[in-house]
């Protein structure tokens, strides 16, 4: 689907002359949803976002990250109520859950990503959480984190800037914010004129577009991330703030005043929010991950993996890798050698490579301290050189989902390894199978939850659509501790 952008000067004629405005069209949409109305590839898709979110959050809670949020906001976590922190037997107040659990989703960059971010980490958890204290059945929670995809995608199509200001400012949890509160909204059953206050109370509240502030060239890189653990937060205190009483804009989508202008953007899409609404469906055109790092280095690891047929190597076997990609990895400085910790090493092509070079398991095996201090796998990722290709740039810019990238492997036998990729591998064009899928899962939630446990709490994702309630979801740790307090 293709939209024109809006000059500024006419939205705020063509935003009057609009009825139902898009705001109020997405809410009226969001709060009408039903289950029975949803195609069996939606159905499937958000059962595997939310397997694979759940898998994820499971891990990452018992990241270094995950432990460091523990101790930011463990007086937060105290709060009484009925919502589940992954990884861990207690509960805590819905707002409260959905921050950190989007935090662990997040950890790792091991959760799901589309071409705008990752709305599984904001949208499922407060679907999640909100749905937990709501007491909704299987089928409301699917339906809750349907419509919280189609909020976040959509809002993120139609306040996306031009190539050029993307090179100034821009973020996601701006619009993932919108996102989660969507999903609260929908979980919480709110009408649609509530649900359009509360898209309105999410964009005033949301995130600044932060993603150019990470430290990049300065490392170690800023452990907020892509903020959208207080994407979650602040959809659940978007629907906390209208049961309050409190009124919010219901036009926050639209004119030249609107999300667009706040979150720093040079151009409105306007019809992104509503063309095939209840038809086409973004939730879609997400991918789950096969890596555990950014999305822009995984054509990369493609290449990798082709070229070496998935052969693992030794680091003493590598003389050197030449990596030609597009310029954004260039531009943000993934190439640091020797990364700090999990979130430098998330964002390093060299870490990247070599681990796949290695053929070591993506997720927590990949940010070992061990790995990280390791002067052979340090030595083999100040091996790895990468260089931009104008060609493979113009590529990218004109189409997200193709991320060209060639790798040129020398051997110390003298011999050369040669791959390539453009379709990142777990994303539409190139999907992760059921069996990949549940593997992932598998190896990333039997440490928390034992080979049986984790097999039950996949078994509950596939038919969650016949549960009256979200308890499975949430079987009892192994052997956890109670959770720190500050």
């Amino acid at each position: 689907m293709t939209s024109s952008t809006v000059p500024s000067a006419q939205l705020d004629v063509q935003s009057k002359a609009q009825v139902p405005s898009p705001t109020s069209a997405l809410a009226e949409f969001c709060s009408g949803l039903t289950y029975s109305e949803l195609p069996e590839p939606v159905v499937a898709a958000a059962k595997r976002i939310l397997l694979d979110s759940l898998g994820c959050g499971l891990a990452g809670s018992t990241t270094e990250l995950g432990e460091a949020v523990l101790v930011a906001y463990g007086n937060l976590a105290a709060a009484q109520g009925s919502a589940h922190l992954l990884g861990h037997d207690e509960t805590t107040a819905a707002e409260v859950a959905a921050l950190l659990n989007a935090f662990y989703v997040n950890a790792l960059d091991y959760d799901e990503s589309s071409l705008f971010g990752h709305p599984a980490s904001s949208v499922v958890s407060s679907a999640l959480a909100v749905g937990e204290e709501r007491h909704v059945d299987g089928q409301g929670l699917l339906v809750a984190i349907i419509a919280g995809y189609e909020v976040s995608e959509r809002v993120a199509a139609s306040i996306w800037p031009s190539v050029g200001r993307e090179a100034e400012v821009w973020g996601i949890g701006t619009h993932q914010t919108l996102g989660a509160a969507a999903a609260a909204a929908r979980a919480s059953g709110m009408p649609s004129l509530e649900t359009a206050e509360v898209l309105g109370l999410a964009g005033v509240i949301a995130s600044l577009p932060s993603a150019r502030q990470w430290n990049w060239g300065e490392r170690p890189l800023s452990w907020h991330k892509d903020s959208v653990a207080w994407a979650a937060f602040g959809g659940v205190q978007a629907c906390r703030l209208r049961t309050a009483g409190f009124r919010g804009p219901r036009r926050v989508l639209e004119g030249t005043r609107s999300l667009w202008r706040m979150s720093a953007s040079d151009q409105l899409r306007e019809a992104e929010l509503t063309d095939g609404l209840g038809s086409e469906w973004r939730i879609l055109s997400s991918g789950i991950k096969p890596y555990s790092c950014c999305r822009w280095l995984h054509t990369t690891l493609d290449a990798v993996i082709d070229a070496t047929r998935g052969r693992p190597l030794t680091s003493n076997e590598v003389a050197s890798v030449e990596v030609v990609g597009v310029g954004v990895i260039e531009d943000f400085g993934f190439t640091d050698p020797h990364p700090a910790n999990l979130v430098d090493a998330e964002f390093s092509i060299n870490y990247a490579v070599s681990m796949a070079l290695l053929a070591v398991q993506p997720g927590p095996e990949w940010y070992d301290p061990r790995r990280l201090a390791n002067p052979d796998i340090g030595a083999l990722s100040e091996r790895v050189r990468f260089s931009s290709d104008s060609e493979f740039t113009r590529i990218y810019d004109e189409d997200r989902s193709r991320m060209p990238a060639k790798v040129r492997i020398e051997l110390r036998s003298g011999d050369w390894l040669e791959g390539s990729a453009e379709h990142p591998s777990g994303g539409p064009q190139r999907p992760l199978s059921e069996m990949q899928l549940e593997e992932k899962f598998m190896r990333l939630a039997v440490p928390s939850l034992g080979r049986t446990g984790a097999a039950d709490l996949a078994h509950a994702v596939s038919c969650l659509d016949q549960l009256s309630n979200l308890d499975a979801l949430f079987p009892r740790q192994l052997g956890r501790t109670t959770r720190r307090k500050s």
